[in-house]
């Protein structure tokens, strides 16, 4: 997971060209909180990620795609890299075309079996605590 700090750090790394969107995917849980081992899906063809660059909207193709948005697109669309901005280890992104986005829904929102890469504000408070214990 992700703080919102190291995703815009990440977004000097990577500016997407008009109509384009730099994204993370989100992490597929293994076990449920109750410990049951999820099985892992080989035929989705879709998955959930959040958007961490955007670049300028083309003319008379407005996509309306905002930073930190989640959003559902299909996992064949765009390009595949790694970008090192000094993490442990490097973080894999996808570059692909606004228009891949099949839909965008909130930060919040439970999707079956995946968890969103961007730390809630409760997650970062929780982890200061422990640290400061």
């Amino acid at each position: 997971m992700y703080t919102k700090e190291q995703l815009e750090e990440l977004a000097t790394h990577c500016r997407p060209t008009p109509g384009r969107i730099a994204v993370v995917f989100d992490e597929h849980l293994t076990k449920t909180e109750a410990g049951i081992f999820l099985p892992e899906s080989k035929d989705e063809d879709a998955e959930t990620c959040t958007i961490f660059a955007v670049g300028p909207e083309r003319p008379n193709e407005p996509h309306g795609l905002q930073l930190f948005e989640r959003a559902f697109v299909n996992k064949w669309a765009g390009h595949d890299m790694e970008i090192d901005i000094g993490l442990e280890e490097k973080v894999k992104i996808k570059v692909l075309d606004g228009r891949d986005v099949m839909c965008v829904f909130g930060h919040d929102t439970k999707v079956s079996g995946v968890q969103s890469v961007l730390k809630s504000e409760e997650d970062s408070v929780s982890q200061e605590s422990v640290v400061q214990a």
